[in-house]
């Protein structure tokens, strides 16, 4: 046990240390002080609220509340300006209480006139604690690792309800057509929420990521509906008390565990940035908006890429990021060129991977999600050496090579075990692709399933795992290191097994060359069984052609694929958006390997797109 302390110890470092101690301190106190709130009425509630900000009449108080700018949800209305009709028929399918959740698709309320707060209604018996004390309730990932193959209860639908985007969503439509039925609406939910969710008491109040989510989208509600007719006083006075409330509960629930914050204490500060907004505190605002910038320091590398190693939670701090440059271009705050040079270089890592998943994908959005307009990029390779990551695009094709890259800081979680990984499209059209993420804590089997090298587009050795998959879902024991060369990946991981695994990419007139080779480290002969794996998208069948194969889109041949391996074709699973499975197709080689002393053997994959008549030489 001293041991593992001290190796934690020399890892996180003495500064990193006090932080962590320092706030599960200071949390320790404040939690017995919130404990003895927690479940309290809300008039209680609102009656304290009112003394805390000496407000006698609430009215005026209002009044003076609703003449704010708030400037960033104007620029935010008018990014959705083009998408009118599209988001006026969200609004209505919302009305009839139908709800597109992540990857699960449209969901409809299943009793009564309540939404499920507490409930993952895909599945049977989907119920989660809705009485305790959130700092009582038992959930982890290390707990629901024990799950079989089959799909439980999963936290992330009813979280995503709470989170409240369908609000911001009736909140635009509102806007566009000054329907009143839009506000009764928003307003009966807010209203079922606060009746459902007492202050601190459930899941709901386990996260504070999603507490700081929540607060967002109602500040946007706030500025939607704040000139509504139908939305009574009284209702503002207990929104502003729970808003409120919030508030508190976030500078109490700090998500630093040991050190490695990623994109949850990101969410953490940008709730709490714009609520300190709403309630005017300066002091608090400051401080925010100064430990924002110093994650941003932390957290994204120079390249402008995420050190979480996922694309999609990527996209995911780039909209925390624009928001929280919304609210700090309308208080005047002068933001440092260089993260104004980080932000634009981390939407152009979006443009450069718009066809690319890497990592985990659970669908999040802070809003609505951030809106870019994305063109095609111009024809060039990029290599994003801190993330591991490197790019061929043009027109007709776009090419990724997953490379090793990390470093003792970062958070490992959100990583897949995909060294040497590729993706292709072609013509825009999605061929061999990463096979995504499906669920989390739901399910144990599934959840390592998708994040295993077997289902990655790589080449491994049969039964042997070169990066463990523990108990512990949201970690990976990666070791430091990056690779140096564009469209050159080596897996060090098979280095305790005396080997090293090495791929190389070239591209010549658009035919793309695949090297792949097994490094024999050792003074011995190694014997193994190699495997190569290439996931397909949902809609690309395959034909066999002798030993060759013939990748089909809608009847058209898009490529030939040429090997000295002989694939053959299997059934796999892709997930494009969380909580969504499909079935598609794979081509798996093995191959029976002896290396003698320091020997290398070389095996080659060739792509041949039919659309350029080019000749293999």
């Amino acid at each position: 046990m001293l041991v593992r302390v001290v190796k934690k110890f020399a890892e996180v470092g003495f500064k990193n240390c006090l932080l962590v101690a320092k706030n599960r301190f200071n949390n320790f106190f404040a939690h017995r002080s919130l404990k003895k709130k927690s479940g309290a009425n809300l008039d209680f509630l609102t009656d304290e609220f009112q003394e805390k900000f000496k407000i006698k009449d609430f009215e005026k108080y209002f009044e003076n509340l609703s003449q704010k700018d708030f400037n960033f949800a104007k620029q935010y209305l008018k990014n959705f300006e083009c998408q009118k009709a599209e988001i006026i028929c969200q609004a209505e399918e919302l009305l009839k209480d139908v709800h597109q959740v992540l990857g699960f698709g449209k969901l409809k309320k299943l009793s009564g006139t309540d939404l499920s707060w507490h409930q993952d209604v895909t599945v049977s018996n989907g119920f989660f604690d809705n009485f305790s004390f959130y700092k009582d309730i038992k959930f982890s990932a290390a707990n629901a690792a024990n799950l079989d193959i089959d799909i439980k209860a999963d936290i992330k639908v009813p979280w995503h309800f709470s989170r409240f985007h369908h609000t911001t969503i009736l909140g635009l439509a509102y806007q566009f057509t000054g329907n009143e039925k839009y506000a009764e609406k928003a307003q009966k939910e807010i209203l079922d929420w606060i009746e459902k969710n007492p202050f601190l008491i459930g899941i709901n109040w386990l996260c504070p990521m999603e507490a700081a989510i929540r607060s967002l989208n109602w500040i946007y509600f706030f500025y939607f509906f704040k000139n509504s007719k139908t939305i009574s006083l009284n209702f503002w006075r207990q929104f502003t008390a729970i808003l409120y409330q919030h508030l508190i509960y976030l500078e109490n629930n700090w998500e630093i565990y040991d050190s490695k914050t990623n994109n949850h204490y990101l969410s953490d500060l940008l709730g709490y940035f714009y609520l300190s907004y709403f309630f005017d505190f300066k002091k608090e605002l400051l401080w925010c908006f100064n430990e924002f910038l110093n994650e941003l320091d932390k957290q994204i590398f120079e390249e402008g890429t995420s050190y979480e190693g996922s694309t999609s939670y990527h996209a995911l701090v780039t909209e925390i990021v624009q928001h929280f440059l919304l609210l700090a271009q309308e208080l005047n705050l002068e933001v440092d060129r260089k993260y104004l040079e980080k932000f634009k270089a981390m939407k152009t890592f979006l443009i450069n991977t718009k066809f690319v998943k890497i990592g985990d994908d659970d669908s999040g959005q802070i809003v609505l999600g951030l809106k870019l307009n994305i063109k095609s990029p111009n024809e060039n390779s990029i290599f994003y050496k801190d993330f591991g990551l490197s790019i061929f695009s043009s027109d007709k094709l776009h090419l990724t090579l997953r490379q090793g890259a990390y470093k003792k800081n970062q958070s490992s979680g959100h990583f897949h075990n995909d060294i040497s990984s590729i993706t292709l499209s072609l013509n825009e059209i999605p061929v061999i692709i990463d096979p995504g993420s499906y669920v989390y804590t739901a399910s144990a089997y599934w959840r390592n399933y998708f994040r295993s090298i077997n289902v990655h587009n790589t080449f491994f050795i049969e039964n042997i795992v070169p990066i463990e998959l523990s108990n512990n879902l949201f970690y990976l024991n990666l070791q430091e290191g990056h690779d140096s060369e564009i469209f050159e990946s080596n897996n060090f991981y098979y280095k305790k097994f005396g080997l090293i695994s090495k791929r190389k990419i070239d591209i010549q007139e658009n035919i793309i060359l695949i090297h792949d080779q097994w490094i024999n480290l050792q003074n011995r002969d190694n014997n193994f069984t190699g495997c190569w794996n290439f996931t397909f998208a949902p809609e690309i069948s395959l034909i066999k052609e002798g030993n060759d194969w013939q990748i089909i889109y809608k009847n058209k041949l898009l490529a030939h694929l040429k090997s000295d391996l002989k694939f053959e074709k299997i059934d796999g699973y892709v997930s494009l958006m969380y909580g969504q499975k499909q079935k598609c197709l794979r081509l798996f080689a093995k191959e029976e390997i002896c290396l003698h002393l320091l020997d290398t053997i070389s095996f080659r994959v060739i792509i041949i797109p039919s659309a350029w008549h080019f000749c293999l030489k």
